[in-house]
């Protein structure tokens, strides 16, 4: 006999991070670009977003509210963006220096950490934005999907 008391639990977890994923791609990527130069990064992320709405039937309403959300998350990644820039040179300079100051680089590895925290948090709160806009039905759909194409 197998217990069926988790499955309810265990299906959200994965409608969860089925829409953490798909925001995370598409805000985390856009505002650090993967080239780093930072251009085109809200168009990357609305066409991002529209796939995953157009999948789900979202509404006008839900698109426009999502459409804030994620401007807002994707904004705000821009603005730490210009930290990882910083932390490139300093690191050149770190490395480059005659004696390498190994404190400076474990503070740096510091700062970088704090930094990510910040990122991090931000999405987490993006996401889960998102995702009291959608249905619990959207999710699913979204969570099927996603499962659908998923790489082994």
């Amino acid at each position: 006999m197998t217990d069926t008391t988790h499955k309810p639990r265990h299906r959200r977890w994965w409608i969860a991070g089925a829409v953490a994923l798909a925001v995370i791609v598409a805000v985390g990527a856009a505002a650090f670009s993967f080239h780093g130069h930072g251009h085109g990064i809200e168009r990357f992320a609305e066409k991002r977003i529209d796939r995953m709405l157009n999948k789900v039937d979202a509404s006008e309403e839900q698109r426009a509210e999502i459409a804030g959300i994620v401007g807002e998350a994707v904004a705000d990644m821009k603005e730490l963006r210009g930290v990882f820039g910083e932390t490139r040179q300093t690191l050149f300079t770190t490395l480059g220096a005659e004696t390498v100051d190994r404190q400076a680089l474990e503070e740096l590895r510091l700062e970088k950490l704090e930094t990510m925290d910040q990122v991090s948090r931000r999405l987490v709160t993006a996401l889960a934005d998102v995702a009291d806009v959608l249905t619990p039905e959207q999710r699913s759909e979204l969570v099927e999907h996603m499962q659908r194409h998923e790489r082994p």
